[in-house]
């Protein structure tokens, strides 16, 4: 089965709704490949952000070639919490819309892009 390798920059969010009543909001980001549970990965917390947090975060996916087709970066936007985490937004971006941009074998020039997250 053909792979192909996937950097996904994660730079920051801006507005978050606060959902800390006590505490300053302390956020990071959580991403899965729709298709594979196993594949999650998070930013570092940004503790000085607030409602909005910089990460400047590459991670890397390991993403089976026919998946392009189906699958879906899951995004959750998460704050930390004594008492459990508690999301605060999410995004999802089909895997199809970040392969498009890729031609060829090689690296290819990154694409920035933004958007806006759902709150949850």
């Amino acid at each position: 089965m053909a792979y192909r390798t996937v950097e996904l920059t994660l730079i920051s969010a801006k507005d978050l709704k606060d959902v800390n009543l006590l505490h300053k909001m302390e956020v990071y980001a959580e991403v899965v490949l729709s298709t594979d549970p196993r594949s999650k990965q998070r930013t570092s917390t940004d503790r000085e952000g607030l409602k909005n947090p910089t990460w400047n975060s590459t991670l890397k996916f390991t993403v089976p070639a026919d998946t392009g087709a189906t699958g879906t970066f899951n995004i959750m936007l998460r704050a930390e919490r004594s008492l459990g985490d508690r999301d605060v937004g999410e995004v999802h971006i089909a895997l199809k819309e970040i392969l498009e941009a890729a031609t060829g074998d090689g690296p290819t020039q990154p694409k920035f892009v933004s958007y806006q997250a759902e709150i949850i």
